[in-house]
């Protein structure tokens, strides 16, 4: 990494130290390890050679070391041996020796190349539904479900939307958006009924690549859709960070992508690899990864903060969907009727539901209210129809259910505390105060794994207040200085009750 950066109340690092499976060996040049002919004619380093930081960082390994060392040595013993300065070293006299000794010097050609087997776009069984519907021009309905890249209007939706708008002329398109910032595939889950299938689209578009694109999770939300809405259609969108721009670069998929590609495949869903195109134009000098202050290149940057693309990456997204469009609508794919086969992962999550505290019959002290901040999935018809909220300790919801996960959706902000969840006896505490409730609200979850089997359940309030200064930090202290009352409360806002089962 090149530094840490504090950035919106949050560290980030640049570059990456270790990890990823994209990895590959590079060259080290000769002339790295020596001194330029004007200052030193004696002098051969393997530990000090003129690199960046990145590069450096690279180098800097116990296994590089030794073949820089071996490397100096045999070019010290010619230098000495010819009476030449290091400069004038045969390099082809050295490599020769390097060779002869083992010495790995280049990289086969299936290294460079990327493999002509990634097509950024696979259509696989296709969209049979929505092409028929294109093409007898009638009203298509869009689904799009993911996190803070879908609840955007920039990132790429309004650019999709507008381009299939522009594609298929004659046929007319409205939209159905189903995202929450922060929240993932395991999230999704639970809200997919109540946020899209419930409106019949037509085509879904699920974007959880980049926010928690879990496979269980996407596998649950595919199951979901074509357990009631067996005609439509459904394609995965893989938005990417800057750092993740680098796999497609060397022609490799991220890996938690390959996870979601090979789900794809078995049901025959087509994908989209949004990360080819950027990958492309980074390169080529036309993009900038993330948008940076005081650039004055004039170049169009892909990402705001490294994860969420600016109105110009937004484009690009859109123009690579319309790019896989437009090669579609004339091949017809490999279109079965058997959609809901036999499931990849007989543990996804299609048995994921999200219960309203409205429908739990044993409950005192939970209200229904009302906050300071609108959100566009809480209200009557919504996904959270009506919140509840208590402060006191005495209030409780108790009841049973039958499977394996146990959680909540809530609304965190300045006047939450912490929850108190009682199952089977035992006690746990979850705080739902954090960082980012410096004078805002903000929809979040929690999910806890539990033994298959039947569990009894009460939530509450628990007495204890947690430490809110110290969790916001020195830098965030204004909001909470100059209104000390509205963070002195432990209010929990609960909007859904999330279970992995049925309740009992």
């Amino acid at each position: 990494a090149v530094r840490r950066v504090w950035y919106n109340g949050a560290l980030y690092n640049e570059g990456v130290v270790f990890g990823g499976h994209s990895w590959k060996p590079f060259g080290i040049s000769y002339q790295s390890m020596v001194p330029k002919k004007s200052q030193v004619l004696n002098l051969i380093t393997p530990t000090c050679i003129s690199a960046s930081h990145v590069a450096y960082g690279a180098v800097r390994i116990e296994w590089t070391f030794m073949s820089l060392g071996e490397a100096a040595g045999i070019a010290a013993s010619i230098a000495a041996g010819s009476d030449l300065p290091v400069q004038d070293v045969d390099y082809k006299m050295l490599a020769q020796k390097l060779k002869a000794n083992g010495a790995v010097l280049e990289l086969p050609p299936s290294m460079h190349a990327i493999p002509a087997t990634m097509p950024a776009f696979n259509l696989r069984a296709g969209l049979p539904n929505f092409f028929k519907k294109v093409k007898d021009n009638k009203k298509v309905r869009v689904g799009f479900i993911g996190g803070s890249i879908t609840k955007a209007d920039e990132e790429y939706r309004r650019q999709t939307l507008q381009l299939l708008k522009t594609r298929f002329t004659k046929a007319s398109f409205e939209q159905v958006v189903a995202g929450i910032a922060g929240t993932d595939a395991d999230l999704g889950v639970f809200r997919v009924q109540d946020q899209l299938i419930r409106k019949k689209p037509d085509l879904v578009f699920i974007e959880f690549a980049v926010n928690g694109g879990h496979a269980k999770g996407v596998e649950g939300i595919i199951r979901k859709i074509w357990e009631k809405l067996p005609n439509t259609d459904i394609c995965l969108i893989y938005a990417v960070t800057a750092a993740q721009v680098r796999n497609y670069t060397l022609g490799e998929i991220p890996e938690h992508i390959t996870v979601l590609e090979k789900i794809a495949q078995h049901y025959g869903i087509p994908s989209i690899h949004l990360g080819f195109h950027i990958s492309s134009l980074i390169q080529a000098g036309k993009m900038l990864p993330v948008l940076l202050k005081g650039d004055h290149s004039g170049l169009p940057a892909f990402t705001k903060d490294g994860t969420h693309p600016t109105a110009k990456g937004g484009d690009q997204y859109g123009k690579t969907i319309d790019q896989a469009f437009s090669k579609w609508v004339n091949e017809k794919g490999q279109h079965t009727n058997l959609r809901l086969k036999a499931p990849y992962d007989p543990d996804n999550w299609q048995d994921a539901v999200a219960v309203s505290p409205g429908d739990i019959k044993d409950k005192s002290g939970w209200k229904p209210i009302k906050i300071p901040q609108s959100f566009d999935y809480i209200g009557k018809g919504k996904w959270v129809d009506t919140l509840y909220a208590t402060e006191h300790t005495q209030s409780y919801i108790r009841f049973a259910f039958e499977g394996t996960e146990l959680g909540i959706f809530d609304i965190g902000g300045p006047e939450v505390g912490q929850l108190k969840i009682i199952i089977d006896g035992n006690s746990m505490k979850f705080n739902r105060f954090n960082k980012y409730c410096n004078n805002r609200y903000r929809g979040q979850y929690f999910l806890t794994n539990l033994t298959p089997g039947r569990h009894i359940v009460e939530l509450k309030v628990d007495a204890d207040m947690p430490d809110k200064r110290q969790i916001l930090g020195n830098n965030q202290l204004t909001d909470i200085d100059k209104n000390p009352e509205k963070y002195n409360h432990r209010f929990i806002y609960l909007g859904k009750i999330l279970i992995r089962g049925e309740l009992r």
